[in-house]
């Protein structure tokens, strides 16, 4: 691990939140990139089942973020253990961060609001069954609060970059064809029912770029400082720098 880059010691949740969101933005070029390489997966599962029922167009991009969220983790976690790995790397390495309850984070998962400090749990650390929800248990004793928060917080977040998106295409939008009605009106009366679900889902698609990231990176940060706290990973620097200079004081 790059104990260089970051200060191992036991953090506040906000703190630890901040840790994440900083480890994204180090990486964000990367993680931009990875984003938008996924987007044809994502756009492509919505697609298929928006055809089953209008807004599942929608409902399949929000489901199928986890995902994406496998892909951004293992970007992130290669790279904090010094081991960066591009775009196409994450891509061919596939089998590596597809595994590992997958399924499950698509399902019962999917409604846990802590998700973002386990899913860390679930796709790295290789447990299974009772190992892993005494695990689980023990990670999110301190943290599930404040995960739960977070996982809020994103949401709110995507709310504003939606309305934003709207307010832009309010502006770019002819006079003749909103005057006397709200932008959301409009859409919904020149569109179809059915249309107007697949243009909600496209307007929803630079939520997903923008916050995703940074809400992956920010539930790993809270994961980092509840191992840090449980393992002592702060103590491990100090011990290995007393052991250096114990050895060489003895070679002199």
């Amino acid at each position: 691990m790059q104990t260089d880059r970051i200060v191992l010691r036991p953090r506040g949740p906000g703190e630890a939140i901040d840790l994440g969101l900083q480890l994204t933005r180090a990486n964000w070029p990367r993680q931009l990139g990875l984003t938008l390489a996924m987007l044809p997966l994502l756009i492509g599962a919505a697609l298929l089942l928006g055809q089953l029922w209008a807004p599942l167009y929608l409902l399949g991009l929000w489901w199928f973020k986890p995902t994406l969220d496998r892909a951004l983790l293992h970007q992130l976690s290669n790279d904090l253990l010094d081991q960066p790995a591009g775009v196409g790397q994450v891509l061919k390495q596939w089998p590596r961060w597809w595994r590992g309850g997958h399924l499950a984070t698509l399902l019962l998962q999917r409604f846990n609001f802590a998700r973002s400090a386990s899913l860390p749990l679930w796709q790295l650390e290789g447990l299974k069954g009772r190992a892993r929800a005494r695990r689980a248990r023990l990670l999110a004793w301190n943290d599930r609060g404040a995960a739960s928060g977070l996982s809020l917080s994103a949401a709110i977040i995507e709310l504003g970059v939606v309305c934003s998106v709207l307010m832009i295409l309010g502006q770019f939008a002819p006079e003749s064809w909103t005057e006397g009605m709200e932008l959301f009106d409009w859409l919904v009366l020149q569109a179809e029912l059915d249309r107007f679900w697949l243009i909600a889902a496209l307007i929803y698609l630079p939520a997903v770029v923008l916050v995703e990231p940074f809400y992956v990176g920010a539930g790993f940060g809270l994961y980092l400082n509840q191992r840090c706290r449980l393992e002592c990973w702060d103590l491990e620097p100090e011990l290995e720098a007393l052991v250096a200079r114990h050895r060489q004081r003895g070679a002199a």
